[in-house]
């Protein structure tokens, strides 16, 4: 933990910048969720009921899951996994255990599942995107040593006062594509507003896809990394996520256009572009090539945009025919 990070110690607990962060990245998020559950008609306090069983199963599978990649560390003393205040937490948890709070949420409002997560994703991810940033002040989720002098400076690094070396802030990356996530997630609710369908319809996939997307290119460059053999488990994670904002895109074009051989073409084409990003990566980890990173971040660029193609097939003359103004909540 960095010495500037504790704002009060009571005891018993004590209060630092780092939980400060995150708690009120957690705040801001459930309130942009609650707008976009309100914009969309949805019961009122379903994102609050939602916030309130998800913060909970967010904390304990992140604590979970880190510790099942960590066991070592907790083999002589199991009882350590119960110590939550002593840090230690994986994202994938956190993501598992808001997927499992959505499913619990709708059975107890009655909302259609598919509704609640794309009024939840967009404030989840932006709650990532000011909690990542909370690292500033523990110097975790940083990256390797910055030997080029001419890229020692912020954003790029962050000066690490305990070892003395600047690291690459990989937070900082991560934060800004969560933002960014989050940010497609909210433009997908006010693009075309007149459309005769749900406005939010793909806003979780796309702002998942891209948030996967990103956190593929950008796992690598962390040293602490949970490896599940040979491979990094956050970055699979992350191509999970992207791959499932793609499904569910393929299927609301599908759903709006009707099948046809560009959906073929597509899939092909996503198939081809994660098989060389990861051939790419492995690259990365084996010989150290930086220009591998490149060749992963290109491919996962043309992962999304394909996503996006499938996306604007929602918006096209053919689909607001289809669709029925009266029964999009149905």
């Amino acid at each position: 933990m960095g010495t500037n990070n504790i704002l009060l110690n009571m005891g018993i607990a004590e209060l630092s910048l780092h939980g400060l962060i995150i708690a009120i990245g957690l705040v801001i998020g459930v309130l942009l969720s609650s707008f976009l559950a309100h914009k969309s008609g949805l019961p009122n306090g379903s994102i609050k009921i939602l916030a309130l069983i998800a913060v909970p199963l967010g904390l304990i599978f992140s604590r979970l899951v880190y510790c099942a990649f960590n066991w070592d560390l907790f083999e002589d003393e199991p009882l350590a996994i119960f110590r939550f205040t002593d840090g230690g937490y994986a994202i994938m948890g956190a993501f598992l255990g808001g997927l499992y709070a959505l499913f619990i949420c709708a059975r107890i409002t009655g909302v259609k599942l598919k509704h609640l997560v794309n009024a939840a994703v967009p404030g989840a991810v932006l709650a990532v995107a000011i909690g990542r940033l909370s690292a500033f002040f523990t110097l975790e989720d940083c990256g390797n040593i910055i030997e080029n002098k001419l890229l020692q400076f912020p954003p790029i690094g962050i000066y690490n006062a305990e070892s003395e070396m600047w690291v690459y802030s990989v937070f900082i990356y991560e934060a800004l594509a969560a933002l960014i996530a989050a940010a497609l997630g909210v433009f997908i609710w006010f693009h075309k507003p007149s459309l005769r369908f749900h406005p939010g319809e793909n806003a979780a996939a796309i702002s998942l896809m891209f948030y996967g997307a990103a956190q593929t290119v950008f796992e690598p460059m962390r040293t602490d990394v949970l490896w599940l053999g040979f491979v990094n488990a956050n970055q699979v994670f992350g191509i999970l996520l992207a791959v499932a904002g793609f499904v569910a895109l393929s299927v609301s074009s599908i759903k709006h256009v009707g099948f046809s051989f560009w959906h073929i073409l597509r899939w092909l084409a996503a198939l081809a572009l994660i098989g060389l990003g990861f051939k790419s990566q492995f690259r990365v980890t084996a010989e150290g090539e930086a220009m591998s990173y490149v060749y992963v971040a290109l491919c996962m660029i043309g992962l999304f945009a394909l996503g996006v193609c499938l996306s604007q097939d929602a918006l096209s003359k053919k689909a607001i025919r289809k669709n029925n103004a009266d029964n999009w909540y149905l």
